[in-house]
């Protein structure tokens, strides 16, 4: 039988009362695994287990004379090995017995320091590590792509969702890792820690991965049904590379008797191949997936160089047609010649609180970062912004002739980006267009 299991350093303890409890229902432990452990059909019987930490590192192999001799040490006291997973080690006797072993640590200090060491070692940091992972896997840091994109959006809350157990458990581990620094100086026993909430903690943690591995399909899903080229998705097969990599280095650590050079020498060629399969598949995303091919721009509405009153028809258009759950309608049209550019980006979200956070973070990005440096923004007081036929707006004007109107009306916002070097546009004829483009993409669907 296999059995899930999300735990710390400081639900060791807990184990031993659970290897006890599902040894009197019929199961007794066989393998340790990360996040499944394996029993063992046996009769039902009261063990009395001991789970003790031995400095095994990540490139050792686990069946060493070194832990052969530890083991031993063990079984001269009168105890049984039952399962191990590196630093782990289970023991484990008859509760019947009169006097029942005494274990090899007894000395509460002692105990303590190692459980401390292997938390400080193994744990804590790599918690610490893991924020600022996910401060670059957010993509709410990139400000709208969390709307304008399915993958985004779904990523992002799965995050959140994950993000509340991972610092409930982080806080678990730096509790407990303050607690056994006190016991430690004061010599008394570990701070215990309760089964059955350890228990609740571990399947809560472990729903949580699922869901966010769920919503993050769920996003690639959409993402490709929503026209994303499907060679874009290669960017997932970087972690499944890395960790078909790290499996294979891992059970050639622990089915193969080498010294610890040798399987250090091969995690770094195993490095090294997964840095050549990263370089060949983002070479193939960046030669044959760009990442908006021109599309089909159907029957959406927008502007042309001829709304502005240019009669040369254009050199060059180009489309990009997308969408998400959020906003629906997602587009960008553009065209230029030699007397100029026009560029007519169309969102309409699902309702206005997505469309006011989206417009919010448009006018964000003209007053800070590069664009803030070269750009003068200006917004538009109500009768500007009627005159165009929206509720709000801005104008800004960049270094180089471009100049942007960003209009907002309802669930709807307009990016209009301009830039004419020979003439100049008739700007009577582009109000009346982009009155008429609101009319228009109010009734597309």
């Amino acid at each position: 039988m296999r059995q899930t299991y999300m735990g710390t350093i400081g639900d060791i303890k807990t184990l031993e009362h659970h290897f006890s409890l599902m040894a009197e229902k019929g199961w007794m432990i066989d393998k340790i695994g990360v996040f499944l452990h394996r029993y063992r059909a046996v009769e039902p019987c009261k063990m009395r287990f001991f789970i003790d930490i031995y400095p095994l590192t990540a490139y050792d192999y686990p069946e060493n004379e070194a832990v052969k001799r530890y083991r031993s040490k063990w079984e001269d006291l009168g105890w049984t090995f039952a399962a191990a997973n590196k630093q782990i080690q289970v023991f484990c006797c008859a509760q019947e017995e009169e006097q029942p072993p005494v274990p090899i640590d007894t000395d509460n200090k002692v105990q303590a320091k190692i459980y401390i060491k292997a938390c400080l070692k193994y744990e804590f940091f790599i918690y610490i590590a893991c924020f600022p992972i996910f401060y670059f896997l957010f993509p709410i840091k990139n400000g709208a792509e969390i709307f304008l994109s399915d993958l985004s959006t779904f990523l992002t809350v799965g995050l959140l969702l994950f993000m509340v157990v991972f610092i409930w458990s982080f806080g678990f581990v730096a509790s407990w890792l303050w607690r056994a620094v006190k016991s430690a100086r004061q010599g008394s026993p570990m701070p215990e820690v309760s089964y059955r909430l350890s228990r609740i903690r571990g399947k809560i943690f472990s729903l949580f991965i699922v869901i966010f591995f769920l919503f993050l399909l769920a996003g690639i899903i959409l993402e490709i049904n929503n026209g994303t080229p499907a060679l874009i998705m290669l960017a997932f097969a970087f972690p499944i590379i890395g960790v078909c990599i790290g499996l294979l280095m891992r059970r050639r650590i622990n089915t193969k008797k080498r010294e610890r050079r040798e399987n250090i020498r091969f995690a770094v060629i195993c490095l090294v191949v997964l840095g050549v399969a990263v370089y060949i598949l983002s070479y193939l995303m960046v030669r044959y997936a760009p990442s908006s091919p021109e599309q089909s721009l159907g029957e959406r509405p927008t502007l042309t160089l001829a709304d502005f009153g240019v009669e040369t028809a254009p050199g060059s258009t180009y489309t990009d047609v997308s969408g998400s759950l959020a906003v629906p309608v997602n587009y960008n049209y553009w065209e230029m010649n030699t007397e100029g550019s026009v560029q007519t980006h169309v969102y309409r979200s699902v309702n206005k609180t997505i469309t006011r956070w989206l417009y919010n973070k448009f006018v964000n990005t003209y007053t800070t970062g590069i664009f803030g440096e070269f750009a003068d923004m200006t917004h538009l007081d109500p009768g500007q912004a009627n005159r165009w036929g929206a509720d709000e707006g801005v104008t800004v004007t960049m270094s180089g002739g471009n100049n942007i109107l960003l209009l907002m009306k309802d669930s709807t916002i307009l990016s209009i980006s301009y830039s004419f070097d020979t003439t100049r546009p008739d700007m009577n004829t582009a109000v009346q267009a982009i009155q008429n483009l609101w009319v228009s993409v109010q009734i597309f669907s």
